[in-house]
């Protein structure tokens, strides 16, 4: 009998010790919410029932996100759960859909993740780093309506090619509304041709589609893509003579009117190979176009012009502010040079008059009135002229130049 009731009475004692055991450990593990210091321990003592009640297990893998996490064996006990930071969350990249844990940079549109290389080159090739087609909403532009433009929709990688491929296809026929159909769907505005390279909005500046040019760029379509050819949507329709498309172009925000194809011209230089007035005039009256740029080989716009025989497009390139008439080529060749040397008469007799330098050489230490003379042979009825208004040029300049004679 007093065996059987001590054999009770050790069983109630090792079962006391069990339930007493975790509710002793989660005491001791709990952090102090009191200010601190000794002064705080009675009031940490008294609210500890509460604060067990508050604990609660939960799994590591969402202890690990929270801001205070208990260590100890078994389940791991919180105090509280906290949202974890953006950047501790498992995220996809916005264009790349990799999955991100430490992303660089959130667009600021739709505060969405970009992963380091897509930032970086979202950044370099469209100058800025918005979501996809969303360059006008982050620039917090509203549409013609006065409607706040919504992010863009983000699809899988498949969705997105086939969107994408109805936008080029769409710009390549005309079909204004598909195009409007395929950004709706969440098509990249600025995706490329896989052929030319070329953006829905060049495709549209060579087909001179102002509507479309017009709603392209008002969807924030990046002016500056270059194609395969490294021309850009302004250089195309510069190139095609169309005069409004250039002029809507050159009016967007960011544009760079002074990018340089793969030969190094221009959109101004190329208006000039094609005898553009108009678009050079439009082009020559916009801020920061730079009138003296110079291809691979050193021509400027007045250059092309002279050689070409384009006078009225020579004569309002040498009254821009700015203009530099003697400007060389790599060989050494100025726009007189090379309009006496293509039997440009009238555009030599202009240069002339506009303080043209007759006694620079080129690298071959020639003036333009001997290469003149050295084409003689080929036309003397075209060159005889040419020569004769370089010789009464230089002898103007050589009195001019004279001291004026000492009376004895």
């Amino acid at each position: 009998m007093k065996n059987s009731i001590k054999k009770l009475l050790a069983l109630g004692l090792v079962l006391v010790v069990c339930l007493l055991t975790p509710s002793l450990a989660a005491s001791e593990q709990l952090p102090r919410s009191g200010a601190g210091g000794a002064d705080s321990d009675s009031e940490d003592e008294a609210k500890q029932p509460a604060q067990l009640k508050k604990a609660r297990t939960v799994p590591a893998a969402a202890a690990a996100a929270s801001s205070s996490v208990l260590t100890m064996t078994g389940p791991v006990v919180v105090a509280s759960v906290e949202p974890a930071a953006a950047a501790d969350v498992a995220t996809e990249c916005i264009i790349c859909f990799e999955k991100q844990t430490e992303p660089l940079s959130f667009t600021s549109c739709c505060k969405r993740v970009l992963c380091p290389p897509c930032f970086e080159d979202n950044a370099i090739r469209s100058h800025t780093v918005a979501c996809l087609n969303c360059r006008r909403y982050e620039l917090g532009l509203d549409d013609s309506a006065g409607r706040r433009m919504r992010a863009p929709l983000v699809l899988s990688p498949a969705k997105l090619a086939s969107a994408n491929d109805a936008l080029i296809a769409a710009a390549n026929t005309n079909n204004f509304p598909a195009v409007q159909a395929a950004i709706d769907a969440g098509a990249y505005i600025n995706h490329q041709s896989n052929d030319l390279k070329e953006t829905a909005l060049m495709i549209a500046a060579r087909n001179q589609n102002i509507p479309m040019t017009k709603y392209l760029i008002s969807k924030g379509c990046c002016v500056n893509f270059e194609n395969i050819e490294k021309n850009t949507a302004v250089m195309i329709a510069a190139l095609k003579g169309y005069l409004l498309i250039v002029q809507h172009l050159s009016q967007v925000p960011g544009v760079n009117l002074n990018a340089k194809e793969a030969r190094g011209f221009t959109a101004l230089m190329i208006a000039a190979v094609k005898g553009y007035l108009p678009i050079i005039q439009h082009l020559t009256q916009v801020p920061g176009v730079d009138i003296n740029a110079q291809d691979a080989r050193g021509s400027t716009t007045l250059m092309i012009a002279a050689v070409k025989g384009y006078l009225p497009i020579v004569q309002h390139l040498t009254q821009v502010p700015g203009i530099d008439i003697n400007a060389q080529t790599q060989l050494g060749n100025t726009a007189l040079m090379l309009a006496a040397a293509n039997g440009k008469l009238a555009i030599t007799q202009h240069l002339l008059s506009k303080a043209a330098i007759i006694t620079l050489t080129n690298n071959e230490g020639r003036t333009a009135i001997a290469i003149a003379q050295n084409k003689r042979a080929t036309n003397p009825p075209v060159y005889d002229p040419i020569i004769a208004a370089l010789e009464a040029a230089a002898v103007e300049l050589a009195a001019v130049a004279a001291p004026a004679a000492t009376p004895e």
